[in-house]
């Protein structure tokens, strides 16, 4: 650092310093550099005209500023930095280009390729294209999508790996703990995906035999090697032991077809029952062609809050009421799915009679725009409530015949006491 500061002037060529020795330390060409602001500036002399005054070969052009600390450079000092910033400049140029050469040789050229080290030493290997198509061919880690064929294996892959562990048909089947060739032979149209003991079935019983097919629509089990059909077919025979009962539990329900008809052939329908919380739906196809009647259970230990409503006779004239109000219609049930339209009925309307009494019908009843496949909890007369209704109304007309009775009797003795 050079002795004393300097004030320096936007836009002016002049420089004043403050206890500096200008005419000792710098002549004609050499520079001056000086930190304004954070920013390095280096200023050409042109003259110096005394200890504290010198003109600048350009003004200068940063900020206005005095107190500057400042260093003299000699212009020899200043050329030898500027040609060695060259050298150097020159010389990265130069590994730059180097570096492009090798950088194209690696990714456009075939086969091995040789490249300049910085040291000016060689080194010869593949390029990228050889990399490549070499790597192609080659298995990646993970997951692969796109080997056809194994060849050259002198190792059998484990059952863990995805094989069989073994080498023959033999082994293969006892490592899987398939069935021996010697025992039964089964015979599908379609692939049978597995076949074997279940550890653990649905209810945890163990044991369980179980087919499992990807394509097969069904599976049919008979007596004759193949499964040509015949008039003694057995489809399946499971025999009860220790009085242990065969059943069929499928979560999804059952289908059934009605069996096979004269000339060997399945009918067109299907059926399956339903059961929709408290009643039981029969479906054909897909038709709900109605609720399934069951015997009604009347035991009185199966019941409570049992009332006997034929003691009250006000209940028994409310049912005649009521059984008045019942209107009687034909009608023709109309055509829904599989189902037909029916004759003409003769019967009641559950509509007209739930507004008299309900309690001789069920359901939500059905609103327009309903599903004629499925119709959801129509209306549905209950035969029994009916009966007790009917039989209180008869209660009440009996009443009123013993009332008319006794008022004849009571009219005849009457007339035989006057006469």
């Amino acid at each position: 650092m050079s002795a004393g500061t300097i004030a320096l002037t936007n836009n002016s060529a002049a420089v004043t310093g403050t206890g500096t020795a200008f005419t000792t330390d710098l002549k004609g060409n050499d520079f001056i550099v000086v930190i304004v602001g954070g920013v390095t500036y280096t200023l050409g002399v042109k003259a110096t005209a005394s200890a504290t005054s010198l003109t600048l070969i350009t003004p200068y052009g940063g900020p206005t500023a005095t107190g500057n600390a400042w260093t003299a450079v000699p212009n020899a000092t200043q050329v030898g930095i500027t040609a060695q910033v060259a050298a150097d400049v020159a010389k990265a140029i130069r590994g730059l280009n180097l570096d492009k050469a090798n950088w194209q040789q690696v990714y456009s050229g075939t086969g091995n390729i040789t490249v300049t080290l910085p040291d000016g030493s060689t080194y010869t290997g593949p390029a990228w294209s050889s990399i490549t198509t070499s790597l192609s061919g080659k298995a990646a880690k993970g997951v692969n999508n796109d080997i056809t064929s194994l060849t050259g294996l002198t190792t059998a892959l484990s059952i863990v790996q995805g094989g069989t562990g073994a080498n023959t048909a033999a082994a293969a089947r006892n490592a899987l703990g398939a069935a021996p060739i010697d025992t039964p032979i089964f015979k599908s149209t379609v692939q049978v995906d597995q076949i074997g003991n279940n550890p653990a079935g649905p209810t945890g019983v163990s044991n369980n035999l179980y087919l499992i097919s990807a394509t097969a629509t069904g599976i049919s089990i008979n007596t004759n090697v193949d499964s040509t059909d015949s008039a003694q077919r057995q489809i399946m025979r499971v025999q009860s032991i220790g009085g242990r009962k065969v059943f069929l539990e499928v979560n999804g329900g059952i289908r059934c077809r009605q069996g096979v008809d004269a000339v060997g052939a399945n009918p067109n329908n299907a059926f399956n029952i339903n059961w929709a919380t408290s009643f039981a739906q029969l479906w054909v196809d897909g038709s709900n062609v109605g609720n399934i009647s069951l015997a009604s259970t009347s035991d009185v230990l199966l019941k409570k809050d049992v009332v006997y409503k034929t003691q009250d006779e006000g209940y028994a004239e409310s049912c005649l009421n009521e059984v008045m109000g019942w209107g009687i219609a034909s009608f023709k049930y109309k055509s829904r799915g599989v189902v037909p339209e029916s004759d003409t009925k003769l019967g009641f309307i559950a509509n007209q009679l739930i507004t008299k009494s309900p309690e001789c019908v069920t359901g939500k009843g059905l609103s327009e725009g309903y599903d004629e496949l499925n119709p959801d909890d129509p209306y549905v007369l209950d035969n029994v409530a009916m009966i007790a209704k009917l039989t209180g109304a008869l209660h009440a007309q009996q009443h009123q015949i013993d009332e008319l009775k006794k008022q004849i009797a009571s009219l005849q003795d009457s007339s035989a006491a006057t006469s």
